[in-house]
């Protein structure tokens, strides 16, 4: 994980990989910056006073799991170890609890509900992965989520948000998917039956791999 290799932390007993150390670092100062203090107290006053206030919060990690698919289905299974933390989480469901939560990092569209909460990332992505969407990412533009008008806009349909309203998630099957599997095959440089069995040994490494290395 080079998100590990390339950052060196001196604050002590911080280390980033390992433990959850660094995700509680940055945890940390929300609680310590005033303006976060101030903006949770001022959203549960605005609350009391007007019930129809529309809350939308935001990240740039995932506050949970649930909206990263299972590794089987990534080409980089030991992506959960950098993508976002328990503790923010905390944060979102406990702690803030928007009517919407507005989060990126991955790059993997997602319009989908959660414990009474929307999620959605909405990347408009790099050139290259523009041009791998439908009709080669033409109209593909910002997604308007709320305004003052008409209130919340739909949920709008993502391959992965469709997929798990369908299926339930099952974190113990290691079995890389089979376009992991031919991926990692051409990568390693051709497709034989050892090389596509090597590849799905590498997919299927530290299938514990904790949630909670990043979490800002």
């Amino acid at each position: 994980m080079m998100d590990f290799h390339a950052c060196h932390w001196t604050a002590e007993g911080v280390q980033a990989g390992g433990d959850d150390s660094l995700a509680r670092m940055f945890d940390e100062m929300n609680s310590e910056s005033p303006e976060y203090v101030e903006a949770v107290a001022r959203i549960r006053e605005d609350r009391l006073g007007d019930s129809g206030v529309y809350v939308v919060s935001f990240s740039h990690f995932l506050p949970h799991q649930d909206l990263l698919p299972e590794k089987r289905f990534l080409y980089y299974p030991n992506l959960a170890k950098a993508v976002g933390s328990d503790y923010l989480g905390r944060r979102v469901f406990e702690e803030i609890r928007p009517d919407a939560h507005v989060y990126g990092h991955t790059h993997f569209t997602q319009d989908m509900m959660k414990e009474g909460i929307r999620f959605v990332q909405w990347p408009l992505g790099y050139p290259k992965e523009q041009r791998r969407r439908r009709n080669g990412g033409d109209g593909w533009g910002p997604l308007l989520l709320w305004d003052k008008a008409s209130g919340s806009s739909e949920a709008r349909s993502t391959y992965w948000s469709d997929y798990y309203r369908s299926n339930a998630r099952r974190a113990h099957d290691t079995s890389p998917a089979p376009y992991v599997v031919r991926r990692r095959s051409s990568d390693a440089g051709g497709g034989g039956g050892g090389v596509g069995k090597a590849a799905a040994r590498v997919a299927t490494s530290n299938v514990t791999a904790r949630f909670g290395a990043l979490g800002v």
